[in-house]
């Protein structure tokens, strides 16, 4: 797909040249080999599929209102497990936001974690709300640059999940096989992505740990680091 240059500020189209209106959205990456906050994998370390599922898909945490069409989860969230196409527009959202990337590409992500909008503003807004680059949407790809360009403007529309996708959804504790057990031996956790500015920096803290427990990749942080937490479903919790 071919697009034209018109990028339009503030809002959240763009227009290609077939003269259709698409979604837009900001993205970064982040990494942290934490679950986050559609129970996928484990707290224990990077899971197997983290850093990419098969060619050309990978995991994401998004903006509330695609993470929960709600806007009130930030634990299995109803966008857990949904597949994303994101297309490259070729350019960042500002001229301090990163290089872009190639015009044209496409990846495809799962989102399997939350980019709260406490801690985040400058990219994760809230439902309803753009954030300061005037996106209403945000996807926070797990992995470095290489994965997708720097920190690009994509065009990006759900699709079907891709086989493999599909079949790790369904080791995910918040899939609905599976939800609703993760309490029975007394753990619980607390998900959601932070991302920093531009750089690669995320934090997820765990239930049951004397302190925070706070896992940093990439660049170091510049501005704090923002944490969700799963609902307290028993007293036991802690």
């Amino acid at each position: 797909m071919r697009f034209t240059t018109q990028v339009l500020t503030g809002a959240t189209t763009l227009s290609n040249t077939m003269g259709v209106l698409a979604s837009l959205a900001t993205t970064t990456h982040y990494s942290d080999g934490l679950q986050g906050a559609c129970g996928c994998g484990n707290n224990a370390g990077t899971f197997d599929w983290q850093y990419g599922i098969t060619s050309g898909v990978y995991t994401a945490a998004a903006s509330q209102s695609l993470f929960d069409g709600g806007g009130m989860e930030h634990w299995c969230g109803s966008g857990c497990g949904k597949c994303y196409r994101l297309t490259s527009t070729g350019v960042s959202s500002c001229e301090t936001c990163g290089d872009g990337g190639e015009g044209g590409k496409s990846i495809t992500v799962m989102v399997t974690n939350l980019c709260p909008f406490v801690g985040n503003e400058q990219w994760c807004p809230q439902p309803g709300q753009l954030n300061p680059h005037g996106y209403a949407n945000h996807f926070d790809i797990m992995g470095g640059a290489g994965v997708f360009g720097d920190n690009v403007v994509v065009e990006f529309e759900e699709v079907a999940c891709p086989g493999d996708a599909g079949v790790k959804w369904k080791t995910c504790e918040c899939h609905p096989d599976l939800k609703g057990k993760e309490l029975v031996d007394g753990d619980g956790h607390e998900g959601g992505a932070g991302v920093v500015g531009p750089g690669e920096a995320a934090i997820i803290s765990v239930k049951g740990a004397p302190a925070p427990v706070e896992t940093v990749a990439g660049n170091v942080p510049r501005d704090g680091f923002a944490t969700v937490a799963k609902p307290v479903e028993t007293a036991s919790v802690v």
